[in-house]
């Protein structure tokens, strides 16, 4: 037997536990256009963020900060100084790295290296093909675009840099 009754929306919520601390996030409003997101870092309140309502949240731990992120909203918690803030970015985010303080950010069409106290983009790789897959090994990352080409940077820590390695062929 089938229902016609709607489905009824599940509130998201998460608890992620990672380098000693606590990130809780809790849905508290929905609509078709937004989701709002509460968020408190090791039971402190930091505030609300939107995402647009097909989104999730993904979430990235690093030693100074935690980031927040769906589609190009990007949003930076200072662990220290237990503060949210936007840093809204031009192109859909897929995955998020920490590098020592700065990050790296894997995009729809590019490959960013920012620092998020400042708020900037310190390089950026642009492409031609919207990436689809990526994955780390040691200081190298590899991002597999749509047709399946790989791309290979050589990202050290310090100050970090994206040199492109040469191509690779991965099953």
């Amino acid at each position: 037997m089938t229902s016609n009754l709607p489905l009824r929306h599940m509130e998201y919520r998460a608890r992620i536990v990672a380098d000693r601390s606590t990130i809780s996030l809790r849905e508290t409003s929905k609509s078709d256009r937004e989701r709002v997101i509460a968020v408190e870092l090791d039971d402190r309140f930091l505030g609300e963020f939107s995402l647009i309502s097909i989104w999730c949240p993904s979430v990235g731990v690093g030693n100074r900060h935690v980031v927040l992120w769906g589609n190009t909203d990007l949003y930076v918690i200072d662990r220290d100084g237990y503060s949210l803030t936007a840093f809204p970015q031009d192109e859909p985010i897929l995955a998020a790295f920490p590098i020592d303080h700065r990050w790296c950010l894997v995009r729809e069409i590019s490959i960013v290296i920012v620092d998020l106290d400042r708020r900037t983009i310190e390089e950026i790789f642009d492409y031609d093909e919207v990436l689809r897959t990526y994955r780390w090994n040691g200081n190298r990352l590899f991002v597999k675009d749509f047709y399946g080409r790989q791309l290979t940077f050589d990202v050290s820590t310090g100050v970090p840099s994206l040199r492109r390695g040469p191509f690779y062929s991965f099953q």
